[in-house]
C-alpha cells in the first residue's frame, strides 16, 4: 500500500466534496477531483490534479468515465459527492469492484434510500414515525386536496431530461393553484409523494456504518434553512445525541445492512416533543463541514474503510453546540428573514436583531464558517471574492433598474398626457402582455365595461394565437365581472400597433420589447401599473401564482383599468 494514499472525490462543485478535499488533505492524501464545471475546490492547495467532465453525462456515461479513471490511476478511495455520481456508480452494476473502493452498501440498499416512497414503506414496516402520505399516479386521476399545506414529493429528487438533471426539492403547497403547477412539471417525469404538513425544524442523525454496524454518529441541529418553508441547512450546530432519534436512525440503516456513510433526516417539533423522518440521504452531506469541525472526521473514516485498515470503533467525542455557516446562503437567509411575513407558520424565521448578532460568534471561537480555513485558505478567498462580485453586481444592477424605471416613468407621463389631449370617444386602446390569455384579456374586458365607446381590444407578444385563458384565471376572473372563457390568445403585428391610439402594457419588460420590435410604439405606450393606486411598474402574470396572488393580480388589473378610463 502506498504511503500517501490517492483519492477521487467525484462532483468537485459540491459543499461536501470540499469538506472531504479539505479533510484528506490534510491527512497528506494525494487529491484528485471531478468536476463539470469550475468549483471552489479548484483553489485548495490540497488538490494535486483537476479533471474536467462533460456539462451532461448520464448514469452509464458517467459510471464509464469513473472506471476508466480508476484503471490508470488505481484510487483507494472514490468519494460521490451527489447524487449523480453515486447513480453513476450504482449504473456499473450491483456487483462492481467499484463499490467497495466507494464504500456503498448493496445496490439494493442504495435504491431502497434514493426513493422517497421506498424509504417511508420500509419507515413504516419497522415502526418509525412517517407522515401521512399518499402516491399520485402519473395519468392525473387523483383527486384534488382537501386540506392545505401539504407537501409534494417526487419519488427521485433527481431525474434526468433530454440528459439534463433537473433537482426536483420537496415543495410545500398551500391552494390547489400551486398543487396543480407542481404536479403538471413533475408526474409526467416521476411518481409523487404527497404528504401532509409536519411543523418543525430539520435535525440530521450522520452515521458510518461498517458491513451493517454503527461505527461513528453525530447528530446536528438546523438553525437556518432555505427556503424559509424548509430545506438546505445553511447555519448549524451540533447537537447532543438524542437517544430517540438516533435509535430511528439505526433501525433504518441497520435493517439495510448499511455500509459507509448516510444521513438520516428528520423534523422535530419543539412544541410537541415529536419526531418525524424526513428522508435518507445515502452520501455525504452538505452540513459535513461541522461534523468534521466538531470532531467527527466522516471522510477519514471512509478512507479506512476502503483501505481496509483497522480503526477505533470507539465512539469519537465532539464538541456540543458548535456552530458551522455556508456564508453565502446564510446572507440570503438573512434577507429572507428579514422581510418574512412572522404571522406565517410555514416559514421557519428568526430573531432579526440576533440573526446579525450571531456573526461575531467565530470571534468567540463557538462558530466557523464552511471551508474557511488558515491552513487552506485559497477556498475562502474564492468566497469572498465572488461575493464581493456579486456584491458590486447587485448594487450596479439596481441603480440600473432604478434609472431605467426613472426613464419609463417619464415615457408613460408625457405619452399619457399626450393621449387624453387628445383622445376622442371612440379612442383605439390595445392592451399587451405576454401571451394573450390573463392580464390584457381581463384588461379587455373591465375597459370595455367601463368605456363601451372605446374601441378595445387586446394582444400578446409571445401569443399563441387561439390559445385558451387558464380555467383557474376565468374563474378568478368573475369576480371582476369578466368573462375570460370565450377569448382566444392574438398575437400582436405591426397593423395593431399602427391602429392603435394609446398601447397599455403590463410591466418593463412588455414595454421594452414592445419598442424593440416596434420603435413606432413609443409615441403611444404606457403603463397599466402605474395608473393604480398606489401606482406600480409590473402587474404580476397570475400564469405562476397561488390562487391568492391570482386574486390580487386580477384586482390590481381591474382597478387600473377603471381608473384609467375614469381619468
Amino acid at each position: 500500500m502506498r504511503s500517501r494514499p490517492k483519492v477521487l472525490v467525484l462532483d468537485a462543485e459540491t459543499s461536501a466534496a470540499l469538506a472531504v478535499v479539505q479533510s484528506l488533505g490534510r491527512l497528506g492524501a494525494e487529491i484528485h477531483t471531478l468536476a463539470k464545471s469550475r468549483s471552489t475546490s479548484d483553489f485548495s492547495r490540497y488538490v494535486t490534479r483537476r479533471i474536467p467532465a462533460q456539462q451532461h453525462l448520464e448514469p452509464v456515461a458517467y459510471g464509464a468515465l469513473i472506471q476508466s479513471l480508476q484503471e490508470r490511476e488505481k484510487y483507494e478511495l472514490i468519494v460521490p459527492a451527489s447524487e449523480i455520481s453515486l447513480r453513476a456508480l450504482q449504473a456499473l452494476g450491483p456487483s462492481h469492484e467499484l463499490r467497495a473502493t466507494a464504500v456503498l452498501p448493496s445496490h439494493q440498499s442504495v435504491e431502497i434510500a434514493l426513493d422517497k416512497i421506498r424509504t417511508r414503506t420500509l419507515a413504516e414496516r419497522l415502526g418509525v414515525p412517517t407522515p401521512q402520505a399518499r402516491i399520485l399516479q402519473r395519468d392525473g386521476s387523483d383527486p384534488p386536496q382537501a386540506t392545505y399545506p401539504v407537501v409534494l414529493k417526487p419519488e427521485r429528487s433527481q431525474f434526468l431530461v433530454d440528459g439534463t438533471y433537473h433537482y426536483a426539492q420537496p415543495a410545500v403547497v398551500r391552494d390547489s393553484a400551486t398543487r396543480e403547477r407542481a404536479l403538471e412539471e413533475w408526474l409526467p417525469r416521476c411518481a409523487v409523494e404527497e404528504q401532509d404538513y409536519v411543523p418543525g425544524r430539520g435535525w440530521g442523525v450522520n452515521c458510518l456504518y461498517r458491513s451493517g454496524r454503527l461505527v461513528w454518529h453525530f447528530t446536528h441541529e438546523r438553525l437556518h434553512e432555505l427556503p424559509l418553508t424548509g430545506g438546505a441547512s445553511c447555519y448549524r450546530r451540533s447537537a447532543r445525541p438524542s437517544n430517540t432519534l438516533l435509535d430511528a436512525a439505526r433501525t433504518l440503516l441497520d435493517a439495510l445492512e448499511w455500509h459507509g456513510v448516510a444521513m438520516v433526516e428528520f423534523r422535530v417539533d419543539e412544541e410537541s416533543d415529536r419526531f418525524t423522518l424526513m428522508e435518507i440521504n445515502p452520501r455525504l452531506w452538505g452540513s459535513l463541514p461541522v461534523a468534521v469541525r466538531s470532531g467527527v472526521d466522516f471522510p477519514r473514516g471512509l478512507l479506512s474503510l476502503a483501505q481496509g485498515s483497522e480503526f477505533s470503533h470507539e465512539q469519537p467525542a465532539y464538541r456540543i453546540g458548535y456552530r458551522m455557516r455556508v456564508v453565502p446562503k446564510d446572507l440570503e437567509w438573512i434577507r429572507e428573514n428579514w422581510t418574512a411575513d412572522r404571522e406565517d407558520p410555514l416559514l421557519l424565521t428568526g430573531s432579526r436583531k440576533l440573526s446579525l448578532f450571531e456573526w461575531i460568534l467565530p470571534i468567540l471561537r463557538v462558530e466557523g464558517w464552511d471551508h474557511f480555513s488558515w491552513r487552506d485558505p485559497g477556498p475562502g478567498l474564492a468566497l469572498i471574492t465572488d461575493l464581493t462580485r456579486r456584491f458590486v453586481s447587485a448594487i450596479r444592477k439596481r441603480l440600473s433598474s432604478r434609472w431605467r424605471q426613472a426613464q419609463l416613468r417619464r415615457l408613460h407621463t408625457r405619452n399619457l398626457k399626450r393621449w387624453l389631449r387628445f383622445r376622442t370617444s371612440t379612442s383605439r386602446v390595445n392592451f399587451v402582455c405576454y401571451g394573450n390569455i390573463c392580464r390584457s384579456p381581463l384588461a379587455e374586458n373591465v375597459a370595455r365595461a367601463a368605456h363601451s365607446e372605446w374601441s378595445v381590444t387586446s394582444t400578446g407578444l409571445h401569443a399563441t394565437p387561439g390559445r385558451q385563458t387558464p380555467p383557474r384565471i376565468v374563474r378568478a376572473a368573475m369576480g371582476a365581472s369578466a368573462d375570460l372563457a370565450p377569448h382566444r390568445a392574438r398575437l400582436i403585428s405591426g397593423s395593431d400597433v399602427e391602429q392603435a391610439d394609446l398601447l397599455v402594457v403590463m410591466d418593463p419588460t412588455n414595454l421594452t420589447e414592445l419598442l424593440k420590435r416596434f420603435p413606432s410604439a413609443r409615441e403611444k405606450v404606457i403603463l397599466l401599473g402605474l395608473a393604480a393606486d398606489p401606482p406600480v411598474m409590473t402587474v404580476p402574470d397570475p400564469i405562476s401564482l397561488s390562487e391568492e396572488g391570482i386574486l390580487d393580480s386580477v384586482t390590481l388589473v381591474r382597478d387600473a383599468v377603471t381608473r384609467l378610463a375614469s381619468i
